[in-house]
């Protein structure tokens, strides 16, 4: 067959085709399912899948319950993504510290909602060791720094200077956990009453501690490099007293006389000696003689000494 032939019979079969009616029929049964079917598509199943103009804010969940979040995101056809994050004192446990999107941002329905959580390990600080004496706004300001909370008390016991700190629990050096109490105790100054000193040489220093606190007066222990008042301690015994048990150690020489008068709340300075026999008989001590040779506020080179205070 040519190719001229089969021209012609394929321009006669197209006339046929187009003269049809049948042809023309199906053409139009065609266009009109096509138009159908994208009106179905464009207008019910692509708005229903995108959500096409429909959307919800992001309701502000910071600082809630984490159960609370939950809620009230689902409410609003929203999934929730929870991560754990940095613990922070100030806030419970579970509360939520940010989100993501943000508050007020409008997203569709069905999306995530990130959501950072208080929680993980609270961090610990140490106390710091020169609170005492502070003034008591400053001792409050220097825990706060820690972001410790701070319980202000004042002192039973007088004390010379007002409004500073005499003591605190827990005590210098201590370990807590971020958000802690800290109480501190603080002097309303020197009492109203005058009371008498009582006789603590050859006590143990818990034992005098707890005579003259009781007796409304401040026992303050010096510091091991100015102990020229225990002259039968031995040198090996220098550097003990700081590390032993106040039961083990025994008041070798009392800056106050027994039964001097002073106002509530003075100081009464102690030195002490692990070796209880280095303690002079409290019945025949001279303590002037022992204050002429060697006061406990200046030493032999005519330097101030370091006092410890014991409170």
């Amino acid at each position: 067959m040519s190719f001229a032939s089969f021209g012609k019979r394929f321009a006669a079969l197209g006339y046929d085709v187009l003269r049809n009616p049948f042809f023309w029929g199906g053409v139009g049964i065609l266009l009109l399912t096509t138009g159908a079917l994208y009106v179905v598509v464009d207008k019910v199943v692509m708005p229903n899948y995108t959500r096409h103009g429909v959307s919800v804010e992001v309701p502000n969940v910071r600082n809630e319950d984490v159960e609370s979040a939950r809620a009230e995101l689902r409410e609003l056809g929203l999934r929730i993504e929870e991560e754990q994050g940095q613990y922070n004192p100030s806030l419970p446990r579970n509360v939520v510290l940010d989100q993501s999107p943000a508050p007020n941002t409008p997203i569709k329905p069905n999306r995530r909602v990130y959501l950072t959580l208080n929680q993980g390990e609270v961090p610990e600080v140490v106390l710091p060791d020169n609170l005492v004496s502070l003034a008591r706004r400053v001792a409050r300001s220097r825990l706060q720094e820690l972001q410790l909370d701070v319980e202000m008390r004042q002192d039973s016991i007088p004390a010379a200077n007002a409004n500073t700190v005499t003591r605190h629990t827990p005590g210098p050096g201590d370990t807590v956990k971020v958000g802690s109490t800290v109480t501190l105790w603080y002097s309303a100054g020197l009492g109203e009453e005058n009371v008498n000193v009582p006789s603590v040489l050859g006590l143990s220093l818990a034992e005098a501690r707890r005579q003259l606190q009781q007796g409304q007066l401040r026992p303050f222990v010096l510091s091991n490099s100015d102990r020229g008042f225990c002259d039968d301690a031995s040198e090996a015994d220098e550097d003990a007293t700081s590390t032993q048990d106040e039961d083990a150690l025994f008041v070798c020489y009392q800056g106050t006389s027994p039964d001097t008068e002073v106002r509530a709340g003075s100081e009464v300075r102690l030195g002490v000696t692990p070796d209880s026999t280095a303690v002079p008989d409290s019945t025949t001590a001279n303590l002037d003689s022992v204050q002429n040779t060697m006061m406990p506020e200046e030493t032999e080179g005519g330097s101030t000494s370091e006092r410890v205070p014991s409170w």
